[in-house]
């Protein structure tokens, strides 16, 4: 099979187009003798004998193949390599010279030839360069193609993925502004109830930030902490205003209501299966455990008490002591200090109020800037 039925055949199946095999030589003789080999095998064929000739033809586009011999009236064959890789880089090229030097076969083949042949030749070998230059410029483009068509398929499905995900995000987003806007009602809810309970949710969810960093968590599950501490007692919306406002201590009936309230706040916040309010139903109910176990509703020991509600227990009940009661000032800080520090390992977790002291600084600095304490419900310290 010839490579004239060849390259037709290969034009049907749009791999290349059909073109010419072009013949820079400037030897009028050789020249002839080649584009008369090239005519009778069956390839298009047109001869040149300088550069810029042969570069008039390449910008034309459809030079599938260039033989040039590697002395040339004007230039080099090796010149009119670098002007193929320019004007036409699909071109395959093949070097002809009558010098059998290793040198000028590897300066070719550095620059882009597909194949060398040493003067004098016969046409079997010409023709057996020239139908390997040809297959391998098939392959070179065929591999190209293959490789844009997956260069293409990878950027295609980045960009689905990049859409997918940058939706994903808006609607994590979506669900997060949600969230945060329920808490923000109810707590308003728990607001509406007494105006006092606003300053103290606001220092408590700051003390829990700090906290929650001091034990090592990091800025986003302690923000989750922060934001949902601030409906610990969102379950004393329950409560009747007689106890709600109540100057004094508690009966003991009444504050058997009162510790209703940590399973009226789960009732209310659970099951919705967002992060957010999971975390808030959670500290909701745990935070009045007790790391010895006498806590209330459940009695948890230890560890079985979810750490945001250690966390918030910890930050709820100073406040509280640093807070005027109609019976009794706050407590000064020192006295307020050493209670919580007594307090570990009976009332907190000791891991807790360690990093609770650790940022002692910036949790006076909560303190100090926050609205003047609130007057707490008796439960409320230790």
């Amino acid at each position: 099979m010839d490579e004239t039925y060849d390259t037709r055949r290969v034009a049907r199946n749009g791999t290349v187009d059909p073109g010419l095999v072009l013949v820079v030589e400037d030897d009028a003789v050789v020249r002839g003798m080649l584009g008369h080999v090239l005519s009778s095998a069956g390839y298009p064929c047109e001869t040149t004998g300088d550069v810029d000739s042969a570069e008039e033809l390449l910008r034309e586009g459809n030079v599938l193949l260039v033989i040039t011999d590697v002395q040339l009236r004007d230039q080099s064959g090796i010149d009119l390599l670098g002007v193929i890789e320019d004007v036409s880089p699909n071109t395959a090229t093949i070097v002809v010279t009558g010098l059998d030097d290793p040198s000028i076969a590897d300066l070719a083949i550095e620059n882009g030839a597909y194949g060398y042949l040493v003067k004098p030749f016969g046409p079997s070998e010409l023709l057996i360069q020239i139908r390997n230059a040809l297959r391998r410029r098939r392959l070179e483009l065929a591999a190209r193609d293959e490789r844009s068509r997956l260069e293409v398929a990878v950027e295609e499905r980045t960009a689905e993925l990049r859409g997918a995900l940058e939706g994903l995000q808006r609607a994590k987003s979506q669900l997060r502004l949600a969230q945060e806007e329920t808490i923000k009602r109810l707590a308003t809810a728990v607001e509406a109830r007494d105006q006092r309970t606003a300053e103290h949710i606001e220092r408590v969810s700051g003390f829990a930030r700090i906290v929650s960093l001091s034990l090592g968590l990091d800025a986003g599950a302690a923000e989750v902490i922060a934001e949902a501490s601030v409906l610990h007692d969102v379950g004393k919306i329950a409560l009747r205003d007689g106890i709600l406002h109540k100057p004094g201590p508690l009966t003991p009936e009444e504050r058997c209501e009162v510790e209703r309230h940590p399973d009226e706040g789960w009732r209310i916040l659970s099951g919705s299966g967002l992060a957010l309010l999971d975390t808030a139903a959670s500290i909701a109910r745990s935070h009045h455990e007790r790391w010895d176990g006498t806590g209330y509703p459940c009695g948890l020991i230890g560890e079985e008490i979810p750490i945001e509600g250690r966390i918030v227990a910890v930050a709820d009940v100073f406040d509280a002591l640093t807070s005027d009661r109609p019976y009794r000032p706050a407590m000064g800080l020192d006295e307020a200090a050493r209670t919580i520090r007594a307090g570990a390992g009976s009332h907190f977790d000791p891991r807790v109020v360690d990093a609770f002291f650790r940022s002692f600084d910036a949790v006076l600095d909560i303190r100090d800037n926050a609205c003047e304490p609130h007057t707490p419900f008796p439960e409320e310290t230790p």
